[in-house]
């Protein structure tokens, strides 16, 4: 090679080198939260971001900083988001930066009328990642949740993040659901969007102040609830605990659960403990009828017995497995009778199985799934194995 063009190729390489949008930290305010409200009134967009104090975080513990709030928030309103987040500038000393971005809350009335206007701007914006998680403010603003702090994490973005991670994982009220993945479920075939939602337990005013977090018993708190569910871009209710832990069994969302059920006629109570979880649903088309089919398999262990039974004899093994896959498949009956009856809304996907089992069938009926939708018959088949019986032979009661 020419050593000119060699010298030039040199010199352009160290030229296209490095990050091309790299940014100083002292010259950026990072967001951990997001919140998009909507003024009826004014028809607006009503932004309110999360931002990080970097001088309470670099400061640590000392004196002069413990009454400094972790995070600062401020709140603009604007036509679009985009303009409504640029207006902040007039107020923060530093340039927003969307690369953090942990959550994005969606206020009830948003959700309800607006979302659709609302999407566009985080699907364009080159700075956010779209990993995101998002949560529903139910029946409450998002500006309202972003204004709380938190007392076990200093970020409330991250606390409410791994709160909705804990209660995915371990409980199944929740899911934890990505911007992306919800854009997905939006304009999938044949099924409809979840997301969780937040609650706001106390006064707004008391969660605001940071002297409620260093108490040990703070005043106002945040609480993941349960399942917000979506029609296109629409909230169209909410499901309840049963309900939702129903759907995220169906949906394979769910490995870790504990569940209490009656073990006598005494209003005594027994609980398991699951610890793996396989759902698979199939629809199946007979005489023009599409028909469902759900086998779930369950691994549990039995944690806590208040009944009086010799737990040494495999009948009554037998017998509590029977009782505590009765509770379990009660949860799922619920769930889809909540879908076919009470919201006639396909979120848990029976029209999505249709789509990519039998196109076909789906191409001929898509228009009409409303109608066929509530009438589509199922059968639940749920097998609950107990290898353990805890630490001990027999109950407390049993002696």
């Amino acid at each position: 090679m020419n050593k000119k063009y060699f010298v030039l190729l040199i010199a352009l390489i160290l030229c296209t080198t490095g990050c091309w949008n790299y940014k100083e930290l002292n010259e950026i305010a990072i967001i951990g939260a997001i919140g998009i409200d909507y003024d009826d009134e004014k028809e607006l967009f009503d932004i309110s971001v999360q931002i990080l104090n970097a001088k309470k975080t670099s400061s640590g513990s000392s004196s002069g900083s413990e009454q400094q709030s972790p995070v600062t928030v401020y709140q603009s309103k604007a036509k679009t988001i985009h303009e409504a987040l640029r207006n902040i500038v007039l107020e923060s000393p530093k340039k927003l930066y969307l690369g953090h971005l942990e959550i994005l809350v969606f206020g009830e009335g948003f959700a309800k009328k607006h979302l659709e206007d609302g999407v566009d701007f985080f699907l364009r914006d080159l700075e956010s990642r779209k990993v995101f998680n998002i949560v529903l403010a139910k029946e409450d603003k998002a500006s309202n949740i972003i204004k709380i702090l938190t007392p076990l994490e200093g970020m409330p973005a991250h606390s409410i993040l791994q709160s909705i991670l804990s209660a995915s994982k371990n409980k199944g009220i929740a899911t934890d659901i990505t911007y992306d993945e919800f854009l997905s479920q939006i304009y999938a075939n044949g099924t409809e969007a979840v997301i969780p939602t937040i609650i706001i337990d106390g006064k707004v005013s008391d969660g605001t102040d940071s002297k409620d977090t260093s108490t040990t018993a703070p005043k106002t708190k945040l609480r993941i609830g349960t399942l917000g569910i979506f029609e296109d871009f629409k909230l169209k209710g909410y499901l309840d605990q049963d309900e939702s832990i129903g759907y995220n069994l169906l949906q394979n969302n769910l490995d870790y659960s504990i569940f209490s059920f009656p073990c006598d006629d005494k209003k005594n109570y027994a609980a398991v403990e699951m610890n793996s979880a396989k759902s698979k649903v199939s629809l199946s088309i007979k005489d023009d009828k599409p028909k469902a089919d759900i086998k779930i398999s369950i691994e549990a262990n039995l944690t806590e017995y208040n009944c009086k039974s010799n737990l040494s004899d495999e009948k009554v093994i037998e017998e509590i497995s029977k009782k505590a896959a009765k509770n379990i498949k009660g949860k799922i009956d619920k769930v889809i009778k909540a879908s076919q009856e009470k919201y006639n809304i396909d979120f848990i996907g029976f029209g999505e199985q249709v789509y990519l089992n039998n196109y076909s069938y789906w191409k001929k009926h898509k228009n009409e799934w409303k109608n066929i939708f509530p009438n589509i018959e199922y059968k639940i088949n749920l097998d609950l194995k107990l290898p353990k019986k805890g630490s001990i032979i027999n109950s407390a009661k049993e002696g």
